[in-house]
């Protein structure tokens, strides 16, 4: 069967999030009997990188909140059921096939708990915008302001 379309599969109301793989990107279960897989981005977000079996160029890169993020990212969505939201601002997936879209858990963008604590930083996708945005640009210059998570160091 050829797939036109990945979002057709993938249940706004329900997906599972099977593993998370770093601050930034999940990889969730949808369709019928939770068999159809993708990992999915989360929209205008950007953590710090960590290692990676697919990327081992990240080892260089990979930092303590990096992981920090993950973990953190891990006890709020592992094993839990999520909706996705999609922008209609932003490409359907970036480069590497991963889904882009705002992850909510219990009706709750899920990044906005990520920049308060200074775990991620915001990504702008091919300077297009998108549709949080200054949202997201307000809460990460509170959260420098603050000095939280990867805004410690910065001065």
């Amino acid at each position: 069967m050829f797939i036109k379309n990945i979002l057709d599969y993938l249940s706004p109301t329900k997906c599972f999030v099977k593993y998370v793989l770093d601050g930034d990107t999940v990889l969730i279960q949808s369709g019928t009997c939770n068999i159809f897989q993708k990992k999915v981005r989360l929209i205008g977000i950007n953590a710090d990188e960590i290692e990676h079996p697919d990327f081992p160029e990240n080892k260089k890169i990979a930092t303590p909140m990096g992981y920090e993020a993950k973990t953190y990212l891990k006890q709020k969505l592992e094993g839990k059921y999520v909706s996705l939201s999609f922008d209609s601002m932003v490409e359907p997936t970036d480069k590497y096939s991963r889904v882009l879209a705002y992850v909510l858990l219990d009706k709750v963008d899920v990044a906005i708990d990520l920049f308060e604590r200074g775990y991620c930083r915001v990504l702008d996708y091919k300077k297009l915008g998108f549709t949080q945005l200054e949202i997201y640009k307000k809460l990460e210059a509170t959260a420098k302001a603050k000095k939280l998570g990867i805004w410690k160091s910065v001065i």
